[in-house]
């Protein structure tokens, strides 16, 4: 059995992004990466994110603002449910069903390489 027959991909979180622009920065004159920057960006965020709550709740409108959704992923072995990082690509030694796939797949590597 190849490793992607024994793994499966699965969503593990989501989460919702927005992107905000409070366009403050080019004015502030604020050196980008200070201390003073990030304590002042930090603040705007908040606030942009406030108005844009507020906005969303008075006019219930959907137009224009930009919400992504971001998924989580981790491989999960079929026979025992282990979780392996997205995209595990290594030999998979978590169980021994897992153990004699991978042996039975080397030996066929093997094999045809003969």
């Amino acid at each position: 059995m190849r490793q992607d027959e024994m793994l499966e991909r699965v969503v593990i979180g989501l989460h919702a992004e927005i992107d905000l622009d409070p366009g403050w920065w080019w004015s502030h004159g604020l050196k980008y990466g200070t201390f003073e920057y990030w304590k002042a960006y930090e603040k705007a965020m908040e606030s942009e994110a406030k108005d844009l709550n507020e906005f969303i709740r008075d006019h219930r409108s959907r137009d224009g603002y930009g919400i992504s959704i971001v998924r989580e992923h981790k491989m999960i072995c079929k026979f025992c449910g282990h979780e392996y990082p997205d995209g595990y690509n290594g030999i998979l030694d978590c169980c021994d069903e897992a153990i004699d796939s991978e042996q039975e797949n080397i030996k066929s590597l093997v094999n045809e390489e003969a």
